[in-house]
Order: structure tokens, then C-alpha cells, then sequence
């Protein structure tokens, strides 16, 4: 199991996301930070306090996707059976990975997993309780957006679109279907692509309510249902 973290001038934020990280009760993980060119001080910061994580630097900004293509490729070059997707502005909750592959386990078929994702300056208002594509449009949509948690959305359930912000992925999807087209360079809608693609190729993708992650959305995109 790797954890790749991409990263571009995170700062603080990055550091908050390892600290939550490194407090996950999953213990059969190894985290990757993907630096895409940062010019602030975050690969110092990586390298000097975070020793047991793994820096890799690609000198330039490769964009959402090729930037996480990065860390895949090298996960799945050490053997790694999960990939973890996680922005470099989340915070997990510490059980999240364990919800996560508990459900996992529990059929070949699920290819790809999400959390139930809460906005971090709202902490129990929702930004993301699983999704949906437009295939017409490729406008995708985020169930529960902007809606407070009163438990309506507390059941394992099947979804059409997971977001890039937090992606558990299959290592037999990412042999089969490939990983992020680059084609979407720098960003956005990468991520609906391979949920596609994996929902095509016959894998299930699965919403786990159980495993919970907060999200700075603003720090990263401005707001809205980027990754």
C-alpha cells in the first residue's frame, strides 16, 4: 500500500496533511510526496521532518495528473497492491484508510474507494458523499455538497465518479484501464475520467461513509468540486 501525496508550494497545508497521515491506524503503508515543482520551502520541509517519507521532486509542474502518474508508477514499481491518492490540503481522520480497506476486502470487483469528504472550515458540512458524471456535459457533481451531515448519507454505496482529492485505487485497475490521462493538463477532470474508464471496465467504485477526511477546498482551487 502507497500513499502519494502531490504537491506544489503546500507549505503549511502539507504539513497538516503528513501529520494526519502519519496518524492513520493502517499500519501496512509507506507515503510518497510528489513535489511538482514547488518554489517554497515544502521539499526542505519533506526531506529535514518527515524522514520515513518518500520525496520525490520532478523540477517542473507537471499538472494534476502526470504529477500523481509519477507516484504511481513508482508505487506499483516497489509491488504496492493500493495506491492512495490524497491533496496536499486534506486532513484524514486517523481510522479513514482502515474503513477504507475494510470494505476493499470485501469483494475483487470494487476498483477504486472514497471517504465521505467534509469541508475543513465547515467540519460537518459535506463536499463530497460520493458522485456523479454528466457523460453529455463532463460536468461532474458532488452528492451532498454544501449540506450539513445528519447521517443521510451513512451507507456503503456504489458511485459513478470518485474524487482525485482522496482515490484508494486497485493495483489490477491501474494494469487494466492505465492511470491519468495527461490529456487534462494541469487539471481537473482527470479524475472522472478514470472513474469512467474503471466503471467500463467492468470494477465497481465504492463510497465508504465510515472513513472521514476534511478538506481545505479553498486553500487549493478557490472553492467548488476541483480536486
Amino acid at each position: 500500500m502507497y500513499c502519494i501525496i502531490l504537491n506544489l508550494n503546500g507549505g503549511e497545508l502539507l504539513r497538516d496533511t503528513l501529520d494526519s497521515v502519519q496518524k492513520m491506524s493502517y499500519a501496512r503503508f509507506r507515503t510518497v510526496v510528489v513535489d511538482n515543482g514547488s518554489s517554497d520551502r515544502s521539499s526542505i520541509l519533506v526531506r529535514e521532518q518527515y524522514r520515513g517519507v518518500t520525496l520525490i521532486e520532478n523540477g517542473t509542474n507537471l499538472g494534476f495528473g502526470e504529477g500523481n502518474n509519477v507516484g504511481i508508477r513508482y508505487a506499483l514499481a516497489q509491488g504496492g497492491d493500493w495506491v492512495l491518492l490524497l491533496n496536499n490540503d486534506i486532513v484524514a481522520a486517523p481510522d479513514m484508510l482502515s474503513e477504507m480497506m475494510t470494505v476493499a476486502v470485501l469483494d475483487p470487483g470494487i476498483g477504486m474507494l472514497a471517504p465521505k469528504i467534509y469541508y475543513h472550515s465547515l467540519p460537518d458540512t459535506f463536499w463530497y458523499a460520493g458522485g456523479n458524471v454528466n457523460y453529455w456535459s463532463g460536468i461532474v457533481s458532488h452528492r451532498g455538497v454544501g449540506r450539513k451531515d445528519r447521517g443521510q448519507f451513512d451507507r456503503i454505496e456504489d458511485t459513478k465518479y470518485i474524487t482525485g482529492c482522496a482515490m484508494l485505487i486497485r493495483r489490477a485497475v491501474l494494469e487494466k484501464v492505465g492511470m491519468f490521462d495527461p490529456l487534462f493538463y494541469p487539471a481537473y477532470s482527470e479524475d472522472a475520467d478514470l472513474s469512467t474508464r474503471t466503471l467500463r471496465a467492468g470494477h465497481r467504485l465504492v463510497y465508504v461513509p465510515r472513513a472521514k477526511l476534511w478538506h481545505k477546498v479553498s486553500a487549493f482551487s478557490g472553492g467548488g468540486l476541483s480536486p
